[in-house]
Order: C-alpha cells, then structure tokens, then sequence
C-alpha cells in the first residue's frame, strides 16, 4: 500500500498594515498534514539576466481527500524546503479519483 510523508502548511493570514496602509501578509503557525504524497520535478534554469543563476525547485503535491481547506497563497514545508503554493488549486470530484488523493498541488520558489 502506498502511504505518503508529512508536510507543514501555513496558511496565508492578512496580518497589520504597513506605513503605506497596504496589507502586510504573513502566515499562521504550520499545521502537519500526513499522507501526502511527493513527487520532485527536476530543477529547471530560469530565464533572467537579474538571477543567471537561478533555479526553479517545485514539487508537485497529491493531498489526500480527507484535506479540503484552501491553499490559495498558502506555505508548504516540503522536506527541507519551504515553498509558497502555485496558484490556487481545486481538489477533483472525490467520486471521480480512485485511492486516497484528489488534490493536486505544485509549488515552487526561485533559488539564486
């Protein structure tokens, strides 16, 4: 049987406003979701003259049914990276997904 890692979400939490009254986000104390499971892409070069150097480390993520907050803006602690969520992902029609999983999540971050 397959059985997936623990990862920590923060969620995104509009916190006090900064001096020009804009919001200043931040992110909530990590909550531990099991049974997710992990798949590394491989890293891939960033076109941009301001990062040569740079990187794009993403993985992608298959949250179990049983996880349905939203993860728009949110912070997932992949192993030893922290990563902000890409966009804002929709878990399928759980009727329609055999197994365990039905929220698929990428994320990523610039490195360099």
């Amino acid at each position: 049987m397959i059985r997936g890692e623990t990862v920590l979400v923060s969620f995104f939490e509009e916190g006090k406003r900064d001096a020009h009254n804009n919001p200043d986000p931040g992110h909530g104390d990590p909550i531990a979701v099991d049974n997710v499971l992990v798949a590394p892409a491989a890293a891939s070069d960033v076109i941009d003259s301001v990062r040569p150097d740079g990187r794009l480390i993403r993985y992608t993520l298959y949250f179990p049914k049983t996880f349905t907050d939203d993860l728009t803006k949110a912070l997932v602690k992949v192993r030893d990276d922290t990563l902000p969520v890409v966009g804002s992902p929709r878990p399928w029609c759980p009727d329609m997904t055999p197994g365990q999983w039905n929220l698929v999540v990428q994320v990523g971050d610039v490195d360099g």
